[in-house]
């Protein structure tokens, strides 16, 4: 585990060597367009915040169940989340849906990205925040059998195949959506990968949606609602100056910021 936060350390240093310098160096108005990339990714994060209470209470549940032999316990538990993770789903596709019809360039201040480009991006940063919801279930899952560094590790390799394959693009100077599409495919291959990986390595920690019922549904809601105070708080003290900041001062302000 500790080899892995270290890893993870490292993935971030390596994030910040390649993406703001190649930003700066290849595009022109490079300041301004990074300024844009933070505020565009900063709109879409807080969605994340959604599934971040469901996650955390329903791993650390499943963990406490499995440790105890309460294996179908443990199913129901899993169930439950899966059912709460999809109706989010639902709702966060209709709401990103929602941004393609959307002048997001006049209501965020943006002025090197058009609308429509800017839509985009942010559908395909929606798609690939609600796969990062799956993939971090499944790689978080490994917390129950007592594997949780194998988890820790494959989200590594995601987020640096992820920065690697944006920083080629960056280089060819792509489109705003060409980059929130390359993100998205990286999320989409490692949940596949991880997915074939419990298959083969704990069985028990598939998906399924076969198990519990209503009640055990609510049961997760109840207590997973504690959770998203931590993300939000962080968020609304991380994201929601950036975006205050690119409404107000320009996106040159929130390359500096």
């Amino acid at each position: 585990m500790l080899a892995g936060f270290f890893m993870s350390q490292g993935v971030t240093l390596v994030a910040q060597l390649i993406v703001p310098p190649l930003f700066l160096y290849r595009y022109a108005h490079g300041v301004e367009m990074y300024g844009e990339w933070i505020a565009l990714t900063a709109a879409v994060s807080y969605l994340n915040s959604l599934n971040s209470g469901i996650q955390s209470y329903a791993n650390n549940q499943m963990t406490l169940h499995y440790n105890r032999g309460e294996f179908e316990q443990t199913k129901i538990v899993q169930s439950s989340a899966l059912r709460l993770i999809l109706i989010l789903v639902v709702l966060a596709v209709v709401v990103g849906g929602s941004v393609l019809f959307m002048p997001l360039a006049r209501w965020m201040g943006l002025r090197y990205v058009s609308s429509a480009a800017a839509s985009l991006t942010l559908f395909f940063m929606a798609l690939q925040l609600i796969t990062n919801w799956f993939f971090a279930f499944l790689s978080n899952s490994y917390q129950v059998t007592g594997e949780l560094h194998r988890g820790l590790n494959w989200q590594n390799a995601q987020r640096l195949t992820a920065v690697l394959a944006m920083g080629a693009f960056l280089w060819e100077r792509a489109s705003f959506p060409v980059l929130a599409l390359t993100q998205l495919v990286s999320m989409v291959i490692y949940s596949l990968i991880v997915l074939i990986e419990l298959r083969v390595r704990a069985p028990i920690l598939l998906p399924s949606l076969r198990h519990g019922t209503a009640r055990d549904l609510i049961g997760v809601l109840k207590p997973g609602a504690d959770y998203v105070l931590f993300a939000l708080s962080s968020l609304l003290a991380g994201q929601g100056p950036v975006l205050l900041i690119e409404k107000i001062l320009g996106p040159a302000a929130v390359a500096v910021f």
